[in-house]
C-alpha cells in the first residue's frame, strides 16, 4: 500500500516512531499499534510534542511524543522576547523586521492561522508582491517547518548537549532558501552555542541579505563545496537541511565527506528532504511536474533523494543513521492540512519557479491549481518528508 511506512501529519491521533538505519537494514518506518499506517497526533493550539532520538538498541523505535497537555500549553504558547543584541543588528533592516516578527508570534501560531496565512500566500503568489510581503511569507513557511518539527529546528541526539554543556557548542547551518532566518532561529534557541550560517552561492536560489545577526551567529559565504574554509572537527553538530534542492546526485558523497571533515568526532549531521513528487499525484499538476522532473534531471539531480540520502551518508562514513518519513497533505488533513498546505506551497512554488523556468503567468495558473482543494482533497494527495540524522564515529 502506497502509505505503508508513512507518518500523516493531520488531525487524527497515534505515535510517530524512529527506527535505526544502517548499510543492511530496510527503510525505517513509522507504524501504528494496529496497522502499518501511522497518524501523527496535531491537535488545536497545543499540539506541538517532544520528541527526544535515541540510540542505544539497534533497530528500536523511539519512544512516543509526549502530547502538551492544556495545563503546560501556556508556557508552551508564551511570547519569548527576541531583542538586537549587538549594535550591527541595526545595520540590517532585515533582522530587526526578524525580530519584531518573533516578539509578536506565539509558537502555536502556525496552527492558528494557518488557514488565513495560506490564503494569503496564494494572493501573494497571484500578485507576484515584493518587499514586505515576500518577507512575511518567507517567515510564514519556516514557521510552519518549524512547527512540524515540534519547535525544535534540531532533532539529534546532539542537540541536548548545546543545551546542557558548560563548553561552548559549534553549530553549522548550510542555508538554502531561507537563508538567514532559520540560522537566527537558531541562534536564539541555543543562546550558548556559536552558529555559523554558510551560504553556498551556487546562483539557483536568492542571495542572503547580508549583515545583522544575533551576538552569537556569524556569517559565511563561499563559492565551493570541495573545500568548506573550516578546520577539521570544529563543529557539533551540521544542519543540512537545504541539500535535497541544491546539489547533483553525484556530490552528494563527496559533501558528505566534506562535511564528516569539519564534524567533531561524535558530532551529528542532520538534514531534511522533501522529495521532487508526490504521494497520490494531483493530475491537474501533472504538466508542471512533469516539467519540474524533467529540468532536474538535466541537471543530474535525484528526484527522490530520500531513497539515496542513508546510503549516502554510510558512504561518507557516517554511522548510528536513522530516517523518519511523514506525509505532508495537500488541501486535506484538518487544521493541520492547512499548515501542511502553506508549507508544501510554499517550497514547491519556490522550486517550481527555480527549476521549471516559470513565467509569470504559469506561476500563476500552478499557484490556481494548488489552491483548488477539491482535487488533491478526493485523491489524498501529499508530500513525502523525511527527517534525517547520522553520527561521525568517535
Amino acid at each position: 500500500m502506497m502509505w505503508d511506512g508513512l507518518t500523516t501529519v493531520s488531525d487524527s491521533s497515534s505515535k510517530l516512531s524512529l527506527s535505526r538505519q544502517t548499510s543492511n537494514t530496510s527503510v525505517a518506518t513509522a507504524r501504528s499499534g494496529n496497522s502499518n499506517r501511522s497518524v501523527h497526533s496535531e491537535r488545536s493550539s497545543h499540539s506541538r510534542h517532544s520528541q527526544k532520538p535515541t540510540q542505544n538498541a539497534q533497530n528500536a523505535p523511539m519512544p512516543p511524543p509526549t502530547p502538551i497537555t492544556a495545563a503546560s500549553s501556556s508556557a508552551h504558547n508564551k511570547r519569548k522576547s527576541y531583542k538586537p543584541v549587538t549594535k550591527k543588528s541595526t545595520e540590517n533592516l532585515y533582522y530587526n523586521y526578524f525580530t519584531e516578527f518573533l516578539n509578536n508570534s506565539k509558537e502555536s501560531d502556525s496552527l492558528i492561522y494557518a488557514a488565513t496565512r495560506r490564503e494569503a500566500w496564494i494572493q501573494y503568489q497571484q500578485s507576484a508582491f515584493e518587499g514586505y510581503q515576500s518577507d512575511i511569507a518567507e517567515l510564514w513557511g519556516m514557521m510552519a517547518l518549524r512547527f512540524i518539527l515540534h519547535g525544535a529546528l534540531l532533532f539529534s541526539p546532539g542537540s541536548l548537549a548545546l543545551k546542557n554543556s558548560s563548553d561552548t557548542k559549534n553549530v553549522l547551518e548550510f542555508q538554502g532558501i531561507t537563508k538567514e532566518q532559520w540560522s537566527w532561529q537558531l541562534a536564539f534557541d541555543f543562546p550558548d552555542a556559536m552558529v555559523y550560517g554558510y551560504e553556498w552561492q551556487l546562483g539557483t536560489v536568492p542571495q542572503s541579505r547580508g549583515g545583522g545577526g544575533p551576538a552569537n551567529y556569524i556569517q559565511v559565504t563561499g563559492k565551493s563545496l570541495d573545500k568548506l574554509p573550516f578546520s577539521d572537527n570544529y563543529f557539533d553538530i551540521i544542519s543540512a537541511k537545504c541539500l535535497w534542492y541544491l546539489i547533483q546526485s553525484d556530490q552528494w558523497v563527496p559533501l558528505f565527506k566534506e562535511l564528516r571533515r569539519v564534524l567533531k568526532p561524535g558530532g551529528y549531521i542532520e538534514t531534511l528532504i522533501c522529495d521532487f513528487a508526490q504521494i497520490n499525484p494531483n493530475p491537474l499538476e501533472e504538466k508542471y511536474w512533469s516539467r519540474l522532473t524533467n529540468a532536474l534531471r538535466a541537471r543530474r539531480m535525484h528526484i527522490e533523494p530520500s531513497q539515496h540520502v542513508a546510503s549516502h551518508l554510510n558512504a561518507a562514513g557516517f554511522h548510528n543513521i536513522h530516517r523518519a518519513y511523514t506525509a505532508l497533505p495537500r488541501a486535506w488533513g484538518g487544521r493541520v492540512g492547512d499548515l501542511t498546505d502553506l508549507l508544501t506551497m510554499f517550497f514547491s512554488t519556490t522550486l517550481m519557479i527555480h527549476f521549471g523556468n516559470l513565467n509569470n503567468e504559469e506561476r500563476k495558473d500552478y499557484c490556481r491549481l494548488m489552491a483548488d482543494r477539491g482535487s488533491g482533497a478526493k485523491i489524498n494527495t501529499a508530500y513525502k518528508f523525511m527527517a534525517c540524522y547520522a553520527q561521525k564515529p568517535e
